[in-house]
């Protein structure tokens, strides 16, 4: 039996089971063709029943679907002249009431029982309106209200750090707030937008309520907006009547409603009417110089009339966007350099990213190669560009709101052209794995008033990790390398080499994939965050082993200094030890 065929077995059986168990109830009668086809979710079957709420009867149509016993059955309200939709908070523009949530589980098993709690809790959703929900859901009630156009608000700064006035651009069909131009035009740039395509900067009243509004508060006309703007006390009523009065701009406007669980945003846009230069409405006096009040009760059919563009409103800031990421605002002041963009620094320089650290500036003078793309971040598209800009790019455009620089060279020749190259950064990360480069960047952090440096780097077939944080306690990079670079407190011995040579090439690598890559770079990650956010008084290291039961198939064993300190039960272990300094140490035993 094939899928298709079980699958079609398994929704017919649940569809016969209902089937003959409505058959039995009078309370329902089976739809007919013209009925179903006048539903849009591709319905296969279909039930009426007549209920009574609040003293009036309304057909309900009870529709099945061909992922039915899988979803529950969609429940209408079959009679066009009531439209509950913004009155009833459960109830869609096309009379569909949402008895339970796409991501809620239901019970395959029992299709006639899912079948009648559907329809129970249709009634009940129409006997007992909860006008909370229309509170607790606002953006989505705000958002379905829009109209046919669906120009939006992107918010780049908290909410709460914006005052009365803000900045509005329109990009496209994007208006972008801020606090200030500067903002705006940073955020746009990032995230890959021609600054010629910006319009100049135009006004934002940000307009802060108690509590979201309710559907029958959203404002639909001038009018409506300012006695909205008026009983809530808002000084930008002032604001509105002067822009009303002198400007034809488009104006933009942004509630901020307080919440339990943070503010709910939503947006409205008007233009202006210029009434203060409306001959019409200036009969009798001077351009200009009509009282206000006479003004405006003179305009009061046009501002009537006059429809809003509502806008869904949505957060782009750092704050927001690193919440779920468990982190907030705490990494956006933090300023990292990371030196090395190969297969490991891409990684790590994305979950640095991720993690939300505010700005970071990426080195590296190697460009991108094909045989790079099979373990690195970047990819074909990439290839013959500078690996630190591409990734910048990368990195920028999918989290605009953070400041990405590349710097296309060796870090060496850099450093030599600034008086304190490193100054300005809280910590160094380095994933260059090359002795001749990380051995000077060693002696900097040792000899120098110098940030934390991680150095991180992979064993043999990425079989293990390590992530080095160097600071003024502890130990250096040098205390566990010998004259060549070697660790010297390796986790695995390998009786054969393990670097490659590329045929016909000079170059040498090291075998290892993605799969055993990526959670080394988290490793190291990880190691950069704990540097940031809390204090790391003495050098360390973390390591992480892999899958131990790999070993043998790469002709290796563990060093007799880590067979002691691992489970091999265990697929992946990380441990963090104190780093302390080697008494041979040139640097350190000064």
């Amino acid at each position: 039996m094939n899928p298709r065929t079980l699958l079609n077995k398994r929704h017919q059986d649940a569809l016969d089971l209902l089937a003959s168990a409505l058959q039995r109830d009078s309370a329902y009668e089976k739809l007919t063709g013209p009925d179903l086809a006048s539903y849009s979710s591709e319905p296969i079957a279909g039930w009426m029943t007549t209920v009574c709420i609040k003293g009036a009867e309304i057909r309900l149509d009870v529709v099945i679907t061909g992922t039915f016993p899988d979803d529950p059955p969609s429940i209408y309200i079959a009679d066009r002249g009531i439209d509950l939709f913004l009155k009833n908070p459960h109830v869609e523009e096309n009379g569909k009431i949402c008895t339970i949530s796409d991501s809620a589980a239901v019970d395959a098993n029992w299709p006639v029982e899912l079948f009648r709690y559907s329809v129970d809790a249709a009634v009940d959703i129409l006997t007992n309106e909860i006008t909370q929900d229309f509170l607790d859901e606002f953006t989505s009630y705000w958002s379905r209200s829009q109209g046919k156009k669906r120009r939006e608000f992107f918010v780049v700064e908290p909410p709460s750090s914006l005052g009365k006035d803000a900045t509005a651009v329109i990009c496209g069909e994007r208006i972008l707030i801020g606090a200030s131009y500067e903002s705006v035009r940073q955020w746009a740039e990032h995230n890959g937008e021609k600054l010629d395509h910006l319009s100049t900067a135009g006004a934002c009243h940000v307009v802060r309520f108690s509590s979201p509004l309710l559907p029958r508060d959203y404002p639909n006309t001038i009018a409506d907006l300012r006695k909205l703007l008026r009983s809530n006390g808002a000084t930008q009523a002032l604001s509105l009547d002067r822009h009303l009065c002198k400007s034809n701009d488009l104006l933009a406007i942004l509630f901020v409603q307080s919440t339990p669980h943070g503010d709910a945003l939503a947006g409205i846009l008007t233009k202006g009417y210029g009434l203060s230069r409306d001959r019409k409405l200036s009969d009798g006096f001077r351009l200009g110089h009509v009282p206000k009040s006479l003004l405006f009760a003179r305009a009061a059919a046009k501002l009537q009339n006059g429809l809003l563009e509502r806008a869904n409103a949505q957060r782009v800031d750092h704050e927001w966007i690193h919440t779920r990421g468990g982190v907030g605002t705490e990494m956006f002041g933090a300023s990292v350099c990371l030196i090395g963009c190969g297969s490991l620094g891409s990684y790590v320089a994305h979950l640095l990213a991720k993690a939300g650290i505010g700005r970071i500036t990426l080195i590296d003078s190697q460009l991108m190669e094909w045989e790079n793309v099979g373990r690195h971040l970047l990819g074909a598209s990439d290839i013959g560009t500078s690996k630190a800009e591409a990734l910048r790019i990368r990195i920028q455009r999918d989290l605009p709101h953070l400041s990405v620089e590349a710097i296309p060279r060796d870090w060496r020749a850099w450093a030599k052209e600034c008086d304190d190259p490193f100054g300005g950064f809280d910590l160094v990360v380095s994933t260059i794995a090359d002795w001749r480069h990380e051995r000077s960047l060693n002696l900097l952090a040792r000899s120098l008033d110098f940030p934390p440096v991680v150095f991180g780097w992979l064993e043999p077939f990425a079989l293990a990790g390590h992530a080095l944080t160097v600071t003024g306690g502890g130990g250096c990079l040098e205390c566990g390398m010998n004259g060549f670079g070697q660790f010297e407190k390796r986790v695995l011995v390998l009786e054969d080499g393990t670097l490659k040579k590329e045929p016909g090439g000079c170059a040498y690598y090291q075998e290892y994939g993605p799969m055993r890559l990526v959670p080394c770079a988290t490793l190291v990650a990880e190691a950069v965050v704990r540097a940031l956010t809390g204090p790391v008084d003495a050098s360390e290291i973390s390591t992480l082993i892999g899958d131990l039961s790999l070993l043998s198939d790469c002709g290796g064993r563990l060093s007799k200094a880590w067979e002691k300190k691992l489970n091999p039960q265990l697929t992946e272990q990380i441990i963090i030890q104190k780093w302390t300094i080697n008494p041979t140490c040139q640097l350190c035993s000064v």
